[in-house]
């Protein structure tokens, strides 16, 4: 560590940095993570904190059926103006990305819990087995089968490497 490095490291043992890192540790990621996005947020375009904010929503909220109206009601906007600065942010809608976060977790539970198709759809809060098919395939491009077997393939070949 550069002497600079050593000098911040005096107040209490621990320097703001460091403090940060141990306080996302201990005490959850959340807190931390918003307090310094905020920060690093200060300057920058209102469409880029505010696409962090919904981000962070739906990350915090992804396991339920969450309404653009419920977004807007916990950001005290209106939906029409959220989903217009996410779209100018981002270049997809806020029902578009929403959809997008739960194909991406319906397939990390598939293949690293092992889950069925079903069961997934059941913890990201797809009710409708049928709409989660058809988003699955939408997003992924092939079936849920389709997909747990080339992912099978793909690692028995790596297995074989």
């Amino acid at each position: 560590i550069a002497q600079k490095g050593r000098d911040e490291i005096t107040h209490g043992g621990i320097s703001s940095l460091f403090f940060s890192v141990y306080h996302s540790r201990q005490v959850g990621k959340a807190f931390s993570t918003v307090f310094y996005r905020q920060k690093q947020h200060r300057g920058k375009s209102t469409s880029s904190y505010w696409e962090y904010k919904i981000k962070r929503y739906i990350a915090d909220h992804i396991r339920r059926i969450v309404s653009l109206e419920d977004l807007a009601a916990a950001m005290g906007k209106t939906p029409n103006y959220l989903n217009n600065v996410f779209s100018e942010a981002t270049g997809i809608g806020i029902h578009q990305y929403m959809n997008r976060e739960k194909m991406r977790l319906i397939t990390a539970l598939m293949e690293d819990r092992g889950l069925t198709f079903r069961d997934a759809c059941e913890n990201v809060g797809i009710t409708d087995l049928s709409h989660g098919y058809r988003l699955f395939k939408r997003h992924m491009g092939v079936t849920p089968k389709q997909y747990i077997t080339a992912e099978r393939m793909h690692l028995q070949e790596q297995g074989r490497d």
